[in-house]
């Protein structure tokens, strides 16, 4: 009676707006971090959108600035771009390397 592609496309439909509900109904509840998982599963520019919540110095997204993040810091302190222990987010001054100067602003009360 119906072709199998439009079964599979009517149920594609279904669960793209079971999950929007479902993201929608735990944002509603659970606050901040439901509220991240769906600005960020439904925008267009998901990572200026996660950015607007992060704090620079929560290396590990966990909603806070500990020494977690700080020993995550220090292990990338003199990569570079290429280099496996570079992250983009934590060089703040954008110079290419993770350096001192970047740590510093990152976590200002450490030094």
């Amino acid at each position: 009676m119906f072709s199998r592609a439009l079964v599979f496309s009517l149920l594609i439909a279904i669960a793209m707006v079971s999950i929007s509900m479902v993201v929608v109904v735990l944002g509603v509840y659970g606050g901040t971090s439901f509220q991240r998982i769906s600005d960020t599963l439904f925008s267009k520019n998901a990572a200026a959108q996660t950015q607007r919540f992060q704090k620079p110095c929560d290396i590990d997204l966990d909603g806070d600035c500990d020494s977690n993040d700080y020993g995550s810091a220090m292990r990338s302190l003199g990569g570079c771009v290429g280099r496996s222990n570079y992250r983009k987010a934590m060089d703040i001054d954008q110079d290419g390397c993770i350096t001192e100067d970047d740590i510093q602003k990152l976590f200002p009360s450490r030094r």
